[in-house]
């Protein structure tokens, strides 16, 4: 079984500002298959448009049992919420249920 790589990236001039503009891009390899997403976003942030860049990428797979390697420029595994420090691969499992 072939192994999906996934490459992502985000970006955003500014945080948060009503003027911002961010985007975000993945490119997902399977084989000899290779897809493209990307999008973006007004008043958004850096680590948004990283983690959406992921959530995207996730939210295209036809299989929901494959191997995957990711591949990103940015420390997105895991985010704060509250106290307790939950995966983001957590969190889109539990939102496609």
């Amino acid at each position: 079984m072939a192994i999906l790589r996934i490459y992502t990236d985000g970006a955003c001039s500014g945080n948060q500002h009503e003027t911002n503009v961010g985007g975000w891009g993945a490119v997902l390899e399977y084989g000899q298959t290779q897809k493209e997403l990307w999008g973006g976003e007004r008043n958004t942030t850096n680590n948004r448009m990283e983690m959406t860049a992921l959530i995207e990428a996730l939210s295209a797979l036809k299989k929901t049992a494959q191997q995957i390697e990711v591949f990103s420029d940015s420390a997105i595994e895991n985010f704060q919420n509250g106290m307790e420090t939950i995966s983001l691969l957590t969190i889109f499992s539990m939102s496609r249920k």
